[in-house]
């Protein structure tokens, strides 16, 4: 764990990160669930990966590698002129609101899930 290597064992901790919040979503946060509608604001939607367009508010979009959602919709609206709604399986979440007891990340209601295909209702402003 030194850190004159710049080797933190960042995988490791992130691996273990991910196995603690899902421990914790099936047994304590969230039983009997399988999904979560989560919140992104963002600006000039059209310029995000937009793999198909479904309706004029509707699309599956490609998100990043990880991504910061929040349970809050109007906390999202203070990141952008859209927002994205979106279902999120629990699986893809590594971390969530009130997984550890510091006030990092606590404000916003913020949920990190894991990137790729999503499909998202873009409500605006």
């Amino acid at each position: 764990m030194s850190s004159k290597f710049h080797n933190n064992a960042i995988w490791t901790q992130l691996d273990l990160l991910f196995e603690f919040c899902q421990w914790a979503i099936a047994r304590f946060a969230f039983p009997n669930q399988t999904h979560l509608t989560l919140y992104r604001g963002v600006n000039r939607f059209d310029e995000h990966g937009i793999v198909e367009r479904i309706s004029p508010r509707e699309a599956v979009v490609r998100l990043n590698n990880l991504v910061s959602f929040t349970s809050d919709r109007e906390v999202a609206g203070c990141f952008g002129d859209n927002i994205l709604s979106a279902r999120v399986p629990l699986a893809k979440i590594l971390f969530f609101n009130g997984l550890l007891t510091s006030p990092v990340l606590k404000g916003e209601g913020e949920h990190l899930v894991v990137g790729g295909d999503y499909r998202v209702r873009v409500d605006y402003v």
